[in-house]
């Protein structure tokens, strides 16, 4: 293992400052490891203004930003994708706050090369990385800090092997710097910046991926004991994994909470731009790499209280980054209305520019009164939370479906949706009622049927109801057991209700005749175990579908002509004839009884006659 320390000089614009990059490199010698710094490009033009705290709002249109996109990159190679610098439609400003930001990269094909590339670099000529980089501001006490935070995936585009790691870099002013005393998680300060590299032992780290494939980055920023957590996620097949939780530990008390911050009025305290951006470039260490072959869909999304909603305005370049691509085309398009940045390798129409804003794009608000639940767009699901739904949709025709958390229907109506439309969905006022079930076997499905059925194996069902007036028909998969009431009428009027549901066991009645013992006489039958015993001429019994054992003891020396047997209840009645006798033994005692008694009848006589003889 080695590590290799350099210092280098950002050389893109005539007013940049210089920074200090420290790289380190550890060899492919097992256990494999990988940290590397990706490098921030510093800007300082003049700009004015400032911006509310809000997700989104109506830009001022009388304003206009201050900030050029164009000071870092006016062309490629640049770090290619899909950026929001805060800019929209006519170059209006606007700001807005977020606790998440969510990258997706659907990757069909990829290749890239740059014989220049240093071959220590991660994965060498054939190195890229794809970045979701975004800035974070809080305060403590009086004063307001700023952090960039990158999320990064480098893939060897020979063989698709990838490997994530994270950086973290301090903006908070022109000479900041990272400390050890800062912040502390999976990984450590190395110059100015705080670097983690993924456990080689994590889910679909360092694996070889085929093609097609896809990559999805979620970046978190939350308070945990008072102190800002950035939490970095991926998910690239293997399901999601949360690989570094970084915490900034040198704060005592935030006067303002932490949050990632898009905004178009200014410049972070370091002089570069409040953006989120979502970008292919080099390996790191500032490189660039040429893209030879690729077909690539770019999603950049960010958390709006409800769901993840696609950015509203979109550029088709990132600022904040040094590692950048060349020789692609990244134009604006939309996959079942939701849009994308499209990558592909191209020699011509390589602007950087906006590739959509909101006049390209329709907005759709869902409210209703559900928790939580789903939107289908065109037969496409997206979860939302806290009643409300907010998307930035393509113009077109669209078949838009509600349903609740459980996917009961709620709504549906097709909706033609045009350029720089905003669109409001009411769901309606919902109640939510629940039906709680007894008497079933743990497991069992039951169902409840009404203009829409649902149905569950947990012994509660939730269903959302408006007001009205409704009848429930219950049943269960198990036709051993029925519902006490099989309809329940219930009234919704603007309250959230608990029915309790009861279910039976389904009995048939077992009829057990005697047959040949005395008026008055008792009489026993033993079925699975348990006794039963009546001077009665027949037992009833009411029991459920089943095989069941019986024995029949005896009785007073009389016996059963069948003492043993099965009775199977098959969704009918049954009667069981019990036929009793004298047993042997006793028929033989009685014999010999009669034998002897007449045997001493028989010589009593004779003796009698022998003595008259005598006389």
């Amino acid at each position: 293992m080695y590590n290799n320390y350099m210092r280098l000089k950002p050389t893109m614009a005539t007013n940049l400052y210089e920074n200090i990059i420290l790289v380190v490199v550890t060899s492919r010698i097992i256990p494999i490891a990988l940290i590397i710094i990706f490098i921030l490009v510093s800007i300082n033009p003049s700009h004015t203004g400032s911006g509310g705290n809000r997700i989104l709002t109506e830009p001022d249109k009388n304003v206009k930003s201050q900030i050029s996109t164009n000071y870092a990159y006016s062309r490629e190679p640049a770090p290619m994708g899909i950026a929001d610098y805060g800019i929209g439609y006519n170059n209006v400003p606007y700001e807005y706050n977020t606790t998440s930001f969510m990258g997706i990269v659907n990757i069909t094909y990829i290749h890239t090369y740059n014989s220049s590339i240093n071959s220590t670099l991660p994965f060498g000529r054939y190195g890229m990385s794809v970045q979701l980089n975004t800035v974070m501001r809080f305060s403590s006490g009086e004063k307001t800090y700023v952090y960039w935070a990158q999320n990064v995936a480098v893939i060897n585009t020979s063989d698709n092997e990838i490997a994530f790691i994270d950086n973290v870099w301090n903006m908070s002013s022109q000479d900041s710097v990272m400390k050890n005393s800062t912040i502390s998680g999976n990984g450590s300060i190395y110059g100015n910046a705080y670097i983690a590299s993924a456990s080689e032992a994590l889910p679909g780290n360092y694996k070889n991926l085929k093609t097609p494939f896809f990559i999805k980055f979620i970046t978190n920023v939350t308070e945990v004991n008072g102190r800002p957590e950035l939490i970095f996620m991926y998910n690239d097949g293997y399901g999601w994994v949360t690989y570094d939780s970084p915490e900034f530990k040198f704060v005592s008390g935030l006067t303002a909470k932490p949050v990632f911050t898009v905004n178009g009025y200014k410049l972070t305290p370091s002089d570069n731009y409040y953006d989120a951006e979502l970008v292919l470039g080099g390996p790191g260490n500032g490189t660039k790499t040429v893209d030879e072959k690729s077909n690539i869909e770019m999603y950049l999304k960010y958390w709006n209280g409800h769901n993840y909603q696609m950015i509203t305005n979109a550029f088709n370049y990132g600022s904040d980054t040094q590692e950048g691509i060349c020789n692609v085309t990244d134009t604006y398009k939309f996959n079942n209305g939701f849009i994308y940045a499209s990558v592909i390798n191209s020699s011509s129409n390589n602007e950087l520019k906006q590739i959509y804003n909101l006049k390209d794009v329709a907005l759709v608000n869902i409210s209703s009164n559900l928790k939580s639940g789903y939107i289908s767009i065109n037969g496409t699901m997206h979860q939302f939370f806290n009643c409300d739904a907010n998307l930035t949709l393509a113009p077109g025709y669209y078949n838009i479906t509600v349903y609740s958390s459980n996917r009961q229907f709620i709504k549906s109506e097709f909706y033609q949706l045009r350029s720089g439309e905003y669109l409001h969905i009411f769901a309606g006022a919902f109640y939510k009622i629940i039906l709680n079930e007894s008497g079933l076997p743990v497991g069992t499905k039951w169902y409840v049927n009404y203009t829409y059925s649902t149905s569950n194996i947990s012994n509660s069902i939730i269903i959302m109801l408006k007001n009205g007036y409704y009848s429930l028909n219950i049943s269960s998969a198990n036709k051993d057991y029925r519902p006490e009431n099989y309809t329940i009428n219930i009234k919704v009027s603007g309250n959230n209700q608990t029915v309790n549901i009861t279910f039976i066991p389904v009995l048939f009645n077992i009829n057990i005749i005697e047959h040949g013992l005395g008026p008055g006489q008792k009489w026993t039958i033993i079925i699975n175990g348990t006794k039963y015993e009546t001077t009665e001429k027949s037992i009833s019994l009411d029991e459920m579908n089943g095989t069941y054992e019986y024995k029949i003891p005896e009785t007073n020396g009389f016996y059963s002509s069948n003492p043993t047997g099965i009775i199977r209840i098959i969704g009918n009645n049954v009667t069981i004839n019990i036929y009793y006798h004298k047993g042997m033994v006793d028929e033989l005692q009685e014999y010999l009884y009669l034998f002897v008694a007449g045997i001493i009848v028989a010589a009593s006589i004779f003796i009698i006659f022998k003595k008259r003889k005598r006389r």
